[in-house]
């Protein structure tokens, strides 16, 4: 038997002879897909929430942690899509940006913007060289399971990176010139991160957001880190 398919356009008239409460209900499942669909039209231009599973960005980002990003950051997008309406926008060295892995399809990475194109990049010893000039770093603490964890001045942003002395992996890289156009992301635990220093530098048009601020941060299932909750990143 087949079945019979109604158009949108023939909708109305679909309806205007079905009983009141079934026209009623219609209604009621028309405004919530509307609805839907502004509210996910809304979260792939507009702001966005992701979580973090990992620790590659310890100690700024927990894992646990779900943050809110902002979609415009760089730029206008049309909804559910990668293209650009306006920009895309250049990051600011500093920023903690949401861009897809170039390794693994279909997942989204979370790391600093340390370099831009043109840029003369160097790390030695986990710290970061940009155009000759080291970054300054002042040590905070040493950690019973072997980090240091360190202040760094990313030309005029201060934000904590930490270095695992048991595991001096990654630490040594360049110097190398970022290209034109590109930016180079680091993850800001420095010895645990996957980053450009495994794939190089990521074009702008890969950009998709930038994180803003933690809604909310989980420790297991039902442990909340409460001191987590409404932080702005550094």
């Amino acid at each position: 038997m087949t079945k019979k398919r109604v158009s949108a356009a023939a909708w109305p008239a679909f309806m205007a002879g079905r009983p009141a409460w079934m026209r009623a209900l219609g209604k009621e499942l028309m405004a919530f897909g509307v609805m839907i669909l502004a509210i996910l039209a809304l979260r792939s231009t507009v702001v966005s929430h992701y979580n973090v599973p990992t620790g590659s960005m310890l100690p700024t980002i927990l894992p646990g942690d779900h943050f809110l990003a902002d979609q415009m950051g760089y730029g206008l997008r049309v909804p559910f899509s990668d293209w650009f309406v306006t920009g895309p926008r250049m990051p600011q060295r500093g920023d903690i940006a949401v861009f897809p892995s170039p390794l693994e399809p279909g997942v989204d990475l979370v790391k600093r913007v340390v370099a831009l194109g043109g840029d003369h990049l160097e790390v030695r010893g986990g710290l970061i060289k940009i155009n000759g000039q080291p970054l300054e770093t002042t040590l905070i603490e040493t950690t019973p399971d072997g980090y240091e964890v360190m202040m760094e001045d990313l030309m005029g942003l201060r934000h904590r990176i930490q270095i695992d002395t048991r595991r001096p992996t990654l630490r040594d890289y360049g110097p190398v010139e970022s290209p034109a156009g590109p930016f180079f992301p680091m993850g800001d635990n420095r010895d645990h991160s996957g980053d450009g220093r495994q794939f190089g530098s990521v074009p702008v048009e890969n950009l998709r957001a930038r994180a803003v601020k933690i809604l909310y941060s989980k420790e297991g299932f039902f442990s909340v880190r409460w001191d987590r909750l409404w932080q702005e990143f550094q």
